[in-house]
């Protein structure tokens, strides 16, 4: 079922995480929907939310410098559909999907669903091949 994420008023907050083994130079799809407050990522003081793609080595040991970002835009309480796609890079053994709040009060909140990631290849570039606890 659908996760909802409250902030916590700290300037880094993970709220949701997986992580799944990958192979360099192999692309990764992931894609969910979403909803955010009324207010979350639009006025001053109600933070952003932001999704992050770290990657690792087998030990899972993530290197910073290879994270990619992606913002997860406001929706007003209105249900959105995000799809990305990431690159493994060189010695990458380990990924991970990562929702980040920064700054986001008590008050705010966003709610994601239907989360999935998939190896792409070819014409097989499906982004549900893969449902994430």
């Amino acid at each position: 079922g659908a996760m909802k994420i409250t902030g916590n008023g700290k300037i880094a907050q993970y709220g949701y995480s997986y992580g799944f083994d990958v192979k360099a130079g192999k692309e990764y799809g992931m894609s969910f929907a979403y909803m955010t407050s009324e207010n979350l990522g639009l006025k001053k003081g109600c933070g952003s939310a932001l999704v992050m793609v770290n990657f690792g080595n087998k030990k899972k040991q993530i290197d910073p410098k290879l994270t990619k970002t992606f913002r997860m835009n406001p929706t007003r309480g209105e249900w959105k559909h995000i799809q990305f796609k990431v690159t493994a890079p060189a010695g990458a053994e380990y990924g991970e999907m990562v929702i980040r709040f920064i700054g986001v009060p008590a008050s705010e909140y966003a709610i994601v669903d239907n989360l999935r990631w998939a190896p792409l290849a070819g014409d097989k570039n499906f982004f549900n091949q893969y449902s994430l606890p």
